[in-house]
């Protein structure tokens, strides 16, 4: 045996170097690998969730809270009225070189364009016409724990202005706070997702495309206006509830001299006149700890109301 491996050494010793080459090759190798996917998994973590396909939806979830910011107040009532601005004037006349559908499919979501398989050419033919309104916030909710990211849950009525007829409706909003983009998701996609109740403090696990392109149209202001003008807004959107929407009116209406919606609409219909005629005139404030208290005047100094901003979209209402 011993002559055997004198006889073989060579082949024995070449043999070994082999097998440590390749065994060298292979840890390489797989180090190599265990590298690559570091670097991959460290670069989605900073991007965000590594796409599974093209049409990837994104998984965040956030804390559900109220708006407090008059920033987004804005932004959330400024986004509402140019989603139906563009939406009323791309039936109009003026619309005949798709000017107006162009804006409305740069407002839209990509996955509501695709699930109704809309272009500038179509989209009048596939959506509900709909005319020139005026828009109410009721309810407004937000998560912001994304980065760059803020969503809105938005719920107000749209009246149309021809037959004053008012509706209902809900949407969700997307905001890039990098780069100042939105995009809406309207009230009928909205009734197809799957949107928990809206309780302040509770987990929304967002299950739906936070990420879009910024375009010409879906870019909003980053100033905000003053308070007054906020006092102004609210006052009046209550008086257009009083006047369009009554029982509307009466669900934000916190004021013990209405004990029944028919006391409410009594005391429209007998006021009818001094209600259409209210006009902000000055208003007062009183902070109190974490939210401020609104007395608002009416300049012909008939009905002011009074309201605080523990959320500024979702007030209750007192006449005074």
């Amino acid at each position: 045996m011993l002559e055997l491996i004198k006889k073989h050494r060579r082949i024995i010793i070449v043999a070994i170097v082999l097998i440590l080459i390749i065994i060298l090759i292979i840890s390489a190798a797989s180090k190599g690998i265990k590298n690559a996917i570091r670097r991959n998994v460290d670069k989605h973590t900073e991007d965000g969730p590594a796409p599974e396909a093209e049409n990837y939806i994104s998984q965040w979830s956030g804390k559900i809270n109220e708006v407090r910011e008059f920033g987004d107040y804005y932004v959330i009532k400024n986004a509402i009225n140019k989603y139906y601005l563009n939406y009323a004037y791309m039936y109009s006349e003026d619309n005949s070189d798709y000017y107006y559908s162009n804006i409305l499919l740069d407002i839209l979501p990509k996955e509501y364009i695709e699930s109704k398989q809309l272009t500038k050419e179509n989209v009048k033919e596939k959506l509900d016409e709909v005319g020139e309104s005026e828009i109410y916030l009721l309810n407004a909710y937000e998560v912001n724990d994304f980065s760059n990211r803020k969503i809105f849950y938005v719920e107000f009525l749209v009246r149309d202005i021809v037959s004053i007829e008012c509706a209902e409706r809900k949407a969700i909003i997307v905001c890039n706070t990098e780069n100042n983009t939105f995009t809406v998701y309207p009230n009928d996609y909205v009734a197809t997702m799957q949107i928990p109740e809206m309780v302040v403090g509770e987990e929304w696990n967002v299950d739906f495309d936070i990420n879009f392109e910024a375009n010409n149209n879906n870019t909003y202001g980053s100033g905000t206006k003053s308070i007054g003008d906020y006092a102004s807004d609210t006052y009046n959107t209550y008086r257009k509830l009083m006047l369009y929407a009554p029982e509307k009116a009466y669900e934000v209406t916190e004021d013990s001299d209405f004990n029944s919606y028919q006391a409410f609409k009594n005391y429209i219909d007998n006021n009818r006149m001094d209600i259409f005629l209210m006009t902000f005139g000055d208003y007062d404030l009183v902070v109190n700890g974490d939210y401020e208290t609104y007395t608002v005047y009416d300049q012909n100094g008939k009905i002011n109301i009074m309201f605080d901003t523990k959320s500024l979209v979702g007030h209750k209402f007192s006449i005074k």
